[in-house]
């Protein structure tokens, strides 16, 4: 586990008192979200950021599609873009803390814990990992066009007045066809609801849904979800 502490230069005796949960965060300020992996990765949570990716599917998906680009918009510290370059796919990485740009950089995971996020689907073709610090409202920044927009519990934190801005502004990174795969957590805290909240904006849109197994013709929404 990296010393997060180390990272920012400071001692053991200097952490200030930080909310412990994401939920009423800016999600547009770096800051904040800087404050809250300090906190993860001082309290040992950060081993428990890619529980719930498994990415198999999508892999098999994207590879009878021949997809090879993804973006990864607000992962934070996961690991899971090095495992999808793992798997043969160049990836991109938008996070607003910087912190967590540079903590997702350095961590070395063990090569089998990268196996399992891809459910043992390496390629012979090592894909490549880039990094970007910034807000993904900001269009102008990793404008793609990317084969798939992945974002996991990132949507479902911005308050519901504003996400509809936040998904038109991934929406438009994503190519056609290409896979919008979203992924809600639905025990995160008070301001998530009990149901996939991105879902709403993608039927009044009319996108398709879509979880591979057939052809992919045009853009399309994967769901996701999981509780605990």
């Amino acid at each position: 586990m990296l010393n997060v502490l180390k990272l920012l230069g400071g001692d053991d005796d200097d952490e200030e008192s930080r909310e412990p949960d994401p939920p009423g965060r800016s999600m547009t300020e770096a800051a904040p979200w800087d404050a809250f992996w300090t906190d993860q990765m001082a309290n040992g949570m950060a081993m428990f950021v890619d529980l719930f990716c498994r990415d198999g599917r999508l892999i098999d998906a994207m590879r009878a599609s021949r997809l090879k680009t993804i973006l990864c918009a607000g992962s934070g510290i996961s690991q899971e873009p090095k495992a999808l370059a793992l798997a043969g796919f160049d990836v991109t990485v938008l996070d607003i803390s910087p912190l967590a740009i540079k903590i997702a950089q350095k961590w070395d995971l063990p090569k089998e814990l990268l196996l399992k996020v891809i459910e043992g689907r390496p390629a012979r073709r090592q894909g490549r990992v880039r990094f970007v610090t910034g807000d993904l409202l900001d269009t102008t920044i990793c404008p793609g066009p990317f084969d798939v927009v992945l974002e996991r519990k990132t949507l479902q934190l911005f308050p519901d007045a504003d996400r509809p801005a936040a998904m038109r502004a991934l929406a438009a990174r994503l190519a056609a066809p290409g896979i919008f795969f979203s992924h809600t957590h639905r025990n995160f805290g008070a301001r998530t609801a009990a149901r996939n909240v991105p879902s709403d904006w993608f039927r009044a849109e009319r996108w398709p849904f879509w979880e591979g197994g057939e052809p992919l013709r045009t853009r399309v929404a994967w769901l996701s979800s999981s509780s605990s």
